[in-house]
This record gives C-alpha cells, structure tokens and sequence, in this order.
C-alpha cells in the first residue's frame, strides 16, 4: 500500500481515505518526510524495513519495541534484527495484545515478557539470555528515557522488582529467568513487597532465602 500504490489494503481503503501518501517509500520514509521520526521515539513491531530504514532510525534516535509472539502470530518474516543492531538501533521487547496471543497447552493467552522472552529465545537461539534481558531492563529504560531509573538495581533507582526460585548456580541465573515458568515468588513495586507466594513471606522482612535470582523488571 505505501510501498507501491497497491494490494488488497490500498484497494479496499482507496474510496475511504486520501491516498497522497501511498507509492512514495516505505513507512518510514514517510514518516521521515514529516519530521515524525524525533527523538525519543519508540517504533513499534518494524516487521519490514526497506532500503536505508534501519540507519534512518538510528539517526533519529529511535528505538524498536519488537513483540516476538505478536510477529509469530501474523507469519511475519524473520525479524530484521540484523539491520537494525548494524545501524545501532536499540531493540525492547514488548508483548502486544491479547489480540495476537496465542493460547499454549498451560492455557489460555496471558501477557507476560518472560513468556516473550522465551519465544524470543526459540525464534533467535543465537541470542545470550543477558543480551535477550537487556532488552527487556536497560533498553526499555533508556528509550523512555529513564536510565539509571528504571531497568537496573542501584541505590538511585526505583526499587522494582521480581523474584524467582533457583536451585542452579549464579552463572545460569538469567536463563532460568527466561525460561521460568508460573508465577513468580515475589513483587517489589517502589520498595515495598506487593505480593509474596505462600511460603516467601519471609521476604517482607527482609529475609531472603536462598538460593534465587532477582533481576530487575
């Protein structure tokens, strides 16, 4: 439709809308042309990227979010992460809606980034888990500009937080954060304990059992 002035979309929508912006370049040249592209700016999902889009993104400041159930959903093809780490774009991963969730054999579609970051790792097993975890903290953090904020543990932070049970050594600790499955064993929002499985309330007094991992969320 925007590409090349056709297709199924731009002829269904050409009697209900303006066309002038179709058959110029991609989305995101024309998003350029209008001085849309600003920093800071998250782009969301990017499934398609055509010529120079990557390096016209990371010019402007942008981040991507990119959603890998979501793309599985609609059969997209492979997510263009290559173009986009080359040009220097920061990628997030987000979860959608429900509306393109899938139910598993556990249940029903929920939303959750650890479940993300497990399609995540299926979809690109070339991924690190602590690269596949930056995209989820540090990354997020710093496209909505709130570096040092949110995304990390440190004493100027906010003081957000899960837990998960680990029985394995440190060095495994992010993945099994990526593939935990069920809820987690405890909620910090703010520095305040917000929710404890049965058997951590232990943690509300400060207490931590051992072993577990606690990264930021």
């Amino acid at each position: 439709m925007f590409m090349y002035r056709r297709g199924s979309l731009f002829s269904w929508l050409e009697s209900q809308r303006p066309c002038g912006d179709c058959g110029l370049g991609s989305p995101i040249q024309h998003l350029d042309r209008h001085g849309l592209l600003g920093s800071p700016l998250l782009a969301v999902h990017v499934n398609r990227l055509w010529g120079e889009d990557a390096w016209r993104l990371a010019a402007r400041g942008a981040s991507v979010v990119h959603c890998p159930r979501s793309h599985a959903y609609f059969g997209h093809p492979r997510f263009p992460r290559e173009a986009l780490t080359e040009a220097g774009v920061p990628i997030c991963i987000g979860t959608d809606s429900l509306a393109s969730t899938k139910a598993t054999r556990e249940g029903p579609p929920v939303l959750s980034l650890i479940d993300e970051l497990r399609a995540l790792a299926a979809a690109d097993p070339g991924l690190s888990p602590r690269s596949m975890l930056a995209e989820v903290t540090v990354h997020p953090a710093r496209a909505l500009g709130l570096k040092s904020v949110l995304g990390e543990l440190n004493t100027s932070a906010l003081a957000d937080l899960l837990v998960i049970p680990h029985a394995g050594p440190v060095a495994t600790v992010e993945e099994a954060l990526i593939h935990h499955r069920g809820p987690v064993a405890a909620t910090m929002i703010g520095g305040r304990w917000e929710w404890t499985a049965p058997g951590w309330d232990s943690l509300v007094s400060g207490s931590l059992p051992d072993p577990l991992s606690i990264p930021t969320a």
